[in-house]
């Protein structure tokens, strides 16, 4: 072969791998565009679904009474004190990273404590744990908040941009150590979920504070008391922090749920005769005591001792 027929083919050659590169070159760039072009609202649409969060709302805990519709067991709002962390980012006023948020948490608890006069117990664990979870839900670092220092709050409210004053239900027994071992008593529920999620299914991606029955008639017939729960979508960022949804009606109405109250029930129990059993067998440590209607054997009154009062336990147990 010559010299000028090799040197042609060799030219040839890299023409060649030129337009190879050339057209692989193009068909990146090619989609590329599609990606960024044709796929645009599709991937924007994937984006947003990511960042959203489903919250599992308990419905209203059904009434319990009695056969003259004394209530056993009701409901009461209980005030708590609680940290929105996506207004302290927002505001700046911490440094970045967790440790400036728990450091900023701490801040905001140490000046609660001096302005409501009251002492306000937060582990530092509590802080780190729900930022580890990266739950969006807020913080709440006091609960059961009385007149008084509900006042107080609200004097000093503007000092306190972060904090919010938020309804927490609480089952409250009028009749206290009248019927426990008959009416029972409940508890927290569901702890948080951390796995992601579709907040378009029905499993939700974090809890309120459900209660659920741990004894007695509200444990018996926990399903029917409890209702069904519903839902809201909220919006977080990488860190898990509650972002605004203002802008995002559609999806506020798209996924919202209303829980659905609870069904009261209605007992055989008179509570006049469960008093009257109660103090005829309060002398002893060791009685029970039935009260049948003859006529047609309702259950009129059911006392047992040693007996307690559910509302110590309504709010959950702590053990040490």
């Amino acid at each position: 072969m010559k010299r000028t027929d090799t040197y042609e083919f060799s030219v040839l050659r890299i023409y060649i791998l030129l337009g190879l590169m050339l057209l692989a070159i193009s068909g990146l760039v090619g989609y590329l565009g599609y990606l960024q072009i044709w796929c645009k609202a599709k991937f924007a649409n994937q984006e947003g679904d990511q960042s959203l969060r489903r919250v599992w709302i308990p419905g209203r805990r059904g009434v319990i009474c009695d056969r003259n519709g004394v209530t056993l067991a009701g409901n009461r709002a209980s005030y708590c004190l609680a940290i929105a962390l996506d207004r302290i980012k927002q505001s700046g006023s911490s440094s970045p990273g967790k440790k400036g948020l728990t450091n900023r948490i701490n801040q905001i608890v140490s000046e609660l404590r001096v302005s409501l006069d009251t002492n306000i117990a937060i582990s530092h664990k509590s802080i780190t744990n729900h930022l580890a979870r990266k739950s969006p839900m807020p913080l709440i670092v006091m609960r059961n908040v009385d007149e008084t220092r509900h006042a107080l709050f609200a004097e000093n409210r503007t000092r306190f941009p972060e904090v919010d004053m938020i309804e927490d239900p609480v089952r409250y027994y009028p009749e206290g150590q009248t019927a426990p071992h008959v009416v029972g008593y409940v508890g927290r529920g569901s702890p948080e979920k951390e796995a992601p999620q579709d907040p378009t299914k029905d499993k939700p991606n974090y809890f309120m504070n459900e209660i659920e029955g741990r004894q007695g008639i509200e444990k018996a017939w926990d399903e029917v008391l409890k209702g069904e729960s519903g839902g809201q979508v909220i919006r977080v960022d990488a860190a898990g922090i509650r972002r605004n949804l203002m802008n995002d009606a559609a999806l506020l109405e798209k996924y919202a749920d209303e829980p659905i109250p609870g069904t009261d029930l209605k007992l055989s129990i008179d509570v006049r005769i469960q008093r009257l059993a109660m103090q005829a067998a309060g002398g002893s440590n060791n009685a029970a005591v039935v009260v049948l209607d003859p006529n047609n054997g309702d259950v009129l009154a059911m006392a047992s001792f040693p007996t307690f009062d559910p509302n110590l336990l309504a709010g959950g147990v702590s053990y040490v």
